[in-house]
């Protein structure tokens, strides 16, 4: 590793965070399998699928992004990985209809989180604009943290 000065963070807000890239593709395939088949079976498309073939398919995609890239998703897109190294006030934020991050790979990553954290939850969706209340909490709990 290079000795490299990382800029001063004073406070960070985490809307909906992912953990770990490899996780979430799993619980989306694993969610959108249940509601496609009433939760009888993990089926997307009309096919069966299993952990062997989705980790197939991520092991593809991890190595074509690391041949165009020289980016692992698998490997380098894991919040969870770093989270207990950083210092700066944090606030994550989790909507309350999200169906996209659920709230334990939030609660997993705030937990995870090295400097003082605190939880929000929110109304809408994972990608709906924030009403006026969550944006005014946002904006007291950067007041208190950004010098």
């Amino acid at each position: 590793k290079k000795n490299v000065t990382a800029p001063r963070l004073d406070a960070c807000v985490l809307d909906s965070p992912y953990a770990d890239f490899g996780e979430l593709a799993r619980h989306l395939v694993a969610q959108n399998s249940k509601a496609a088949t009433g939760g009888l079976g993990k089926y997307v498309a009309g096919f069966t699928v299993t952990r062997l073939a989705l980790d197939l398919v991520l092991d593809s995609i991890d190595a074509t992004c690391k041949q165009l890239a020289g980016l692992s998703p698998l490997k380098d897109l894991s919040p969870m990985r770093h989270a207990a190294e950083c210092s700066a006030p944090a606030l994550f934020m989790q909507a309350r209809s999200d169906r996209i991050i659920a709230l334990k790979h939030v609660e997993a990553l705030a937990n995870r989180y090295g400097g003082s954290r605190k939880l929000a939850i929110v109304d809408g969706t994972h990608s709906s604009p924030r009403n006026g209340a969550a944006r005014q909490f946002v904006a007291r709990y950067l007041k208190k943290h950004v010098r």
